[in-house]
């Protein structure tokens, strides 16, 4: 791919130094011949590499029972790469508990493991389950899959609570939103914990927030980037739980963190101005020293 790319600079730089290119009088100039060289070279930079990609989905299963909560996650490559060191992390109401690392995940392979987690629950009711797939591609560099889900201990309870996570764009940093609604006719106190991929850093992901009935609120995380790539998407998810005398509520909303490219120009338009602006003041020197002899010359 190297000596192709090499070759066909090779090409276009002998088109550019040929006399017969373009007319005698244009193309004899080394300054325009130089710049008519940049710019071909700038245009064979490509705009945007056809990059492979790694995508995990994950489908989570959990239920709660006399010994522990058992949980099952099924992890699917569904991208056109395979990942590497593929690690699952499962936290249930604290209680955390990781997997053992697949060297390979291939191509549309399928990862399955299951979980007996000591989970200690208060109360009946229905509790989140946070799931976090953390796996490198072939150059070791890091990504992460977050899926939330819940387990219902010993009676399902039903959340009188919805929330709106709105889509956000970042580039370094950014605040995310999310409206949380009461839907209750008691008075509630929710714990909100805003739970996002390790690429991104939520600053303080954990708010207490109080509603009087049938009421509703707006929130801000401030959310930072410490490794997410330019023009990905990262799911992130908002967790609302609260309780009152008999049984413990969650309710989960989802939303989606775009990231901006940090470059102010983008990605192939720094090349190209540079060498445009290069041309535009190689010709402009060419035809004033033109001009200045010229002017010499008619004295």
């Amino acid at each position: 791919m190297h000596s192709a790319f090499a070759l066909r600079v090779g090409f276009f730089q002998w088109q550019c130094y040929n006399k017969n290119m373009f007319t005698e009088t244009f193309i004899k100039t080394p300054a325009i011949r130089l710049s008519m060289c940049l710019i071909l070279f700038a245009f064979l930079i490509p705009a945007e590499s056809s990059a492979s990609v790694i995508s995990i989905e994950t489908s989570v299963s959990a239920v709660s029972g006399d010994n522990g909560t058992m949980v099952r996650v099924d992890n699917l490559n569904k991208g056109d790469e395979p990942a590497f060191n593929l690690k699952v992390n499962v936290d249930i109401n604290g209680t955390r508990i990781s997997g053992r690392i697949k060297d390979k995940f291939a191509v549309k392979d399928k990862f399955s493991e299951e979980f007996q987690v000591a989970a200690k629950f208060q109360k009946p009711g229905r509790y989140p389950v946070i799931v976090t797939t953390e796996y490198t591609d072939a150059n070791l560099y890091p990504f992460s899959a977050v899926s939330v889900s819940y387990v219902n201990h010993k009676e399902s309870a039903n959340a009188l609570v919805v929330g709106t996570l709105h889509a956000t764009k970042i580039a370094q940093s950014g605040e995310v939103s999310l409206t949380v609604k009461n839907l209750d006719a008691a008075k509630r106190k929710y714990s909100v914990r805003m739970v996002a991929a390790r690429e991104l850093s939520v600053v303080n992901p954990a708010i207490e927030l109080a509603l009087n009935p049938l009421s509703e609120s707006t929130i801000k995380f401030e959310v930072r980037n410490l490794s997410a790539l330019p023009d990905s998407s990262y799911p992130v998810f908002a967790v609302m739980t609260y309780e009152d005398e008999q049984y413990f509520y969650t309710a989960v909303n989802s939303g989606l963190i775009t990231i901006g490219n940090t470059k102010p120009f983008g990605k192939l338009k720094m090349p190209l101005l540079a060498v445009f602006i290069l041309l535009v003041s190689m010709i402009a020197v060419y035809y004033l020293r033109a001009a200045y002899r010229r002017s010499k010359r008619g004295r």
